[in-house]
């Protein structure tokens, strides 16, 4: 008789988990999330599109801040987690990494990275021929310096590309 009344009330009883503070906190910690993700797995990401811009040309600024930003979270990123979190490195494990993206976006690292490799490679195609088209045609000196620009940063792009790819190994 007590244990069915007890069960009843324990039914009957309002949860403490609802309401905006905790969908906040939610909210909150998903943001924590992807910036983990961001600065300790996905530090490839930028690199790579870091590269890709530079080699089209088009911002070299952007570009500049973009590797840099991948180079840094590669070295500083686990030591600044690790501190925050305060636990020590060998605590943060790398399923969680993946078992966080692929909550995030569906898909793992090495999925992502091929994907990302993939485009790369594409642009350095399309830049090289884009730059062969602009020496061979000759039309002016400038064209001919714009276009041995384009193919010498292809070439970077493939080289680091490259690198990714090997990297599993």
């Amino acid at each position: 008789m007590f244990s069915n009344w007890l069960s009843v009330l324990l039914l009957q009883m309002p949860t403490f988990d609802q309401g905006p503070l905790q969908d906040l906190l939610d909210s909150f910690g998903s943001g924590l999330q992807t910036i983990y993700i961001f600065v300790v797995r996905l530090y490839f990401i930028f690199v790579v599109l870091g590269f890709i811009i530079y080699a089209t040309t088009l911002h070299d600024s952007v570009a500049k801040i973009l590797v840099s930003f991948g180079i840094i979270a590669f070295f500083i990123g686990p030591v600044f987690v690790g501190l925050l979190t305060e636990s020590p490195m060998a605590v943060i494990m790398l399923a969680d990494g993946d078992v966080m993206l692929m909550d995030l976006i569906g898909m793992t690292d090495g999925d992502l990275m091929f994907l990302m490799l993939a485009f790369g490679d594409l642009v350095a195609a399309i830049c090289i021929l884009t730059g062969l088209i602009m020496y061979f045609t000759q039309p002016s000196r400038e064209m001919i310096d714009r276009g041995r620009t384009l193919i010498v940063r292809s070439l970077i792009l493939l080289v680091v590309i490259g690198f990714f790819y090997t990297l599993p190994f």
